[in-house]
């Protein structure tokens, strides 16, 4: 990228966040830009902004200014390109492309090569089709230039030079990509032929490289002279990997570490959950127990903690009261609301505020090799009593209904759902009885057995701590 595209994708991965943050689908088409820019370049993504559609309208305030700036010949891939032709001596080389606009922009470039178009039918008829898959067998053109619609029409054993524009993960079009050129020539048996792949460094484009390699690899195919273990050094969750090592950190500190903002942490970090290299667990931003304590002495003893002085405004400005209530808000005001004649509903509203701040900035992340770790420095957040009994709903996707149900101990709970949700992309909602508040958090991920023990029991201290929390305000317990 030059400073123009990095400044596109910043503003795009800003908005997102924003999109995401008022939970709209919008935010996923503009991921679905983001990865246009940094895969197929400014071009393709100008011919996006310029079409009539809701996306298009939302994103061309924000960034059309900047992709005009670029110009007509703006293709931040484009140098590499040259560079990989330049340094091949090859008869015939394949390109493959996502987009048309794209296409059409390099045969008008490589115009030397004598290049021939090959597009899908959406944008020419089977017949010319035909007529291009023809003309690039043909040894005076040096350069074919394919879509992925028309990648399936082209065998052309004589091509030595491959070269991949647009990335992808999909392990069935990437095996397809390469075996175009696995192909030995007949007339030319011992022809060495060279496959080349163009990423942006540090955006999703060298990601979908490296995993695509991968995909490739479990499914027994592999590409001579690729370190795929080096190659994956440099990806952006890497970072994230390398950060974490021995280390386990809130999102704010992997903000911090990685010096990116949060909302670009947390893409990373849900990146490797999702893939079962790291997982969370949850601690609470204030002393659950401390904070019935203080609850209880506001109800009994009309006495105020100083924390809590200083923390009910903050609680006011959250919550529904201050929508339908004008007061003068003291802490005089705040003992009378919450040991008033409706105290129960006071303290339900005060501890969920308190309670329901387990969000992603209560995680705590950690590498699923450093288990024994997380055991060692942050074992108090897993002590939860053998016989404590709450439930777990299991689904396969955030999208999904829940599909099963289970109650009792850590032990119980982990025995009837491992075989389900272990080595599977799985959410998981776990939740307790309550008075004041019924506890419940939530992990998604995907598990090895060790690891899904764990959230158990972190799951299994959250609602044993609030439910310890309800029963010292609810009895007027000991602290």
């Amino acid at each position: 990228f030059d400073d123009i595209d990095r400044k596109i994708y910043n503003k795009m991965h800003k908005l997102r966040y924003e999109l995401k943050r008022r939970h709209t689908f919008f935010a996923g088409l503009c991921s679905l830009n983001m990865r246009m820019l940094c895969r197929d370049g400014a071009l393709a993504l100008r011919e996006t902004m310029e079409k009539s559609n809701m996306i298009s309208e939302i994103l061309r305030y924000e960034i059309y200014e900047d992709l005009l700036s670029l110009g007509d010949d703006n293709l931040h891939k484009l140098s590499s390109m040259k560079d990989v032709l330049s340094q091949h001596d090859f008869d015939k080389a394949i390109v493959f492309v996502d987009r048309v606009v794209i296409a059409k922009k390099l045969y008008d470039t490589f115009k030397d090569l004598n290049p021939v178009l090959l597009l899908g039918r959406i944008h020419s008829t089977v017949q010319e089709q035909q007529n291009a898959a023809k003309e690039a067998s043909n040894e005076d053109v040096k350069l074919v230039i394919s879509t992925s619609a028309g990648e399936e029409g082209i065998d052309l054993p004589s091509a030595d030079l491959l070269i991949i524009w647009s990335n992808t993960v999909n392990v069935v079009r990437f095996i397809q990509r390469t075996g175009r050129i696995m192909r030995k020539d007949k007339n030319k048996p011992d022809k060495l032929k060279i496959v080349a792949y163009i990423a942006t460094p540090d955006t999703e484009d060298y990601d979908a490289l490296v995993y695509g390699l991968e995909a490739a690899a479990k499914a027994g195919v592999e590409v001579p002279g690729i370190d795929i273990g080096s190659l994956s050094k440099g990806t952006l969750i890497d970072k994230v990997t390398n950060l974490l090592q021995t280390n386990p950190a809130s999102i704010e500190d992997i903000s911090n570490g990685l010096y990116i903002e949060i909302p670009r942490a947390k893409k990373w970090v849900k990146e490797q959950v999702n893939r079962g290299k790291i997982f969370y667990f949850y601690l609470f931003p204030y002393d659950p127990i401390r904070t019935a304590c203080a609850v209880k002495k506001a109800v009994y003893e009309g006495v105020l903690d100083d924390w809590i002085v200083r923390d009910f405004p903050r609680f006011f400005e959250k919550s529904p009261l201050k929508s339908f209530v004008k007061i003068n808000l003291t802490p005089e005001w705040f003992l009378s609301w919450i040991s008033g004649p409706n105290k129960n509903r006071a303290i339900s509203m005060y501890l969920n505020y308190l309670y329901n701040q387990l969000s992603t900035e209560n995680r705590i992340y950690a590498l699923t090799e450093d288990i024994p770790i997380v055991l060692t420095d942050y074992s108090d957040y897993f002590k939860v009593p053998s016989d404590f009994r709450f439930k777990v709903s299991c689904r396969f996707s955030i999208k999904n209904h829940v599909e099963y149900t289970a109650s009792g101990a850590v032990k119980e709970i982990f025995n009837k759902i491992k075989d389900e949700c272990v080595g599977k992309k799985v959410c998981l909602t776990f939740s307790g009885d309550g008075w004041y508040i019924k506890p419940k958090v939530s992990y998604d991920g995907l598990y090895r057995e060790e690891v899904l023990k764990l959230i158990i029991m972190n799951a299994g201290w959250v609602c044993y701590t609030i439910k310890r929390a309800n029963d010292i305000i609810r009895n007027n317990s000991k602290c």
